[in-house]
């Protein structure tokens, strides 16, 4: 026979689930990603060719929409899970209150490089200032991946604005044990909870003390409801990310390669002395 204790218990912990599963989406990232499944197993090291396409235009996010709307250069970390650029429910670091409100790269790339072997690689995109338009913006450089450095995180100052920024943390371009050939994210807008202005504009008020990074929904946006879309009733994304994994190059035929092209350069170089 059930007791009533038995049922008690039953319903407490029925309802911490349930509680639970309404927490943990707040704190979750909201993104919308699509992947390619690859071949390649994650124990083989990988690396990507990325780029940025901006989504933040005066048709998508028409409220105060500002007339010199721009990115901080783009920037990308593999890195293993000793280690956390951003995440939502955190402090910002300064590194990453510097991207939010200036949009240098500074002391994030001094925070990066401290935090050593947690790091497998970090690439950004050159230029100073990138204007929110259609076009894409590819990064300098490839983001090198392997077993112990499987996750990404990236970020991009919103600018002009307070402290708003985009970006996502903790992707695995993992599925099956396989890295995935590519992926594509979209990605939302962020409040860095270091600046309490409301618009793009808005003069400097620091915030003290910081509030928690969260991202910009309908529930959690400031009064002035940027980032709303034309209906007004959703955010949407601002940006995406796109990455497509390098073909692979074995060892052995990449020294051959090397190997020949040495070959054959001291060969012309005999036969110029001669």
């Amino acid at each position: 026979m059930i007791s009533a204790l038995s049922i008690k218990m039953f319903v407490m912990q029925y309802l911490s689930v349930f509680l639970l599963s309404r927490v943990v989406p707040i704190l979750a990232q909201k993104v919308n990603v699509t992947k390619v499944a690859g071949s390649t197993p994650v124990g083989t090291p990988i690396s990507f060719t990325c780029t940025f396409d901006s989504q933040w235009t005066a048709a998508t996010h028409p409220i105060d929409y500002p007339s010199n709307a721009h990115w901080s250069p783009m920037f990308m970390a593999s890195r293993n899970k000793d280690y956390s650029m951003w995440d939502s429910g955190a402090k910002a670091t300064a590194g990453v209150q510097s991207v939010a409100e200036t949009g240098s790269l500074s002391t994030l790339r001094s925070e990066v490089a401290q935090a050593g072997d947690s790091i497998g690689s970090s690439t950004s995109v050159s230029g100073a200032l990138f204007l929110s338009n259609d076009s894409t913006t590819d990064f300098t450089e490839s983001l090198e991946m392997d077993e112990d450095h499987s996750l990404i995180t990236s970020i991009s100052m919103i600018a002009p604005s307070p402290d708003w920024f985009t970006g996502f943390y903790d992707f695995s371009p993992v599925e099956d044990g396989m890295w995935l050939s590519s992926f594509s994210i979209e990605t939302y807008a962020w409040d860095a909870g270091t600046d309490s202005g409301i618009t793009y504009s808005s003069s400097n008020q620091a915030t003290s003390p910081k509030d928690n990074i969260f991202q910009l929904t309908p529930e959690s946006l400031p009064s002035s409801k940027v980032f709303l879309s034309p209906d007004e009733l959703t955010v949407e994304p601002v940006a995406r990310w796109s990455c497509i994994m390098k073909k692979e190059v074995n060892n052995a035929e990449e020294f051959y390669s090397r190997t020949k092209i040495c070959i054959m350069s001291i060969f012309v170089s005999l036969f110029m002395l001669s």
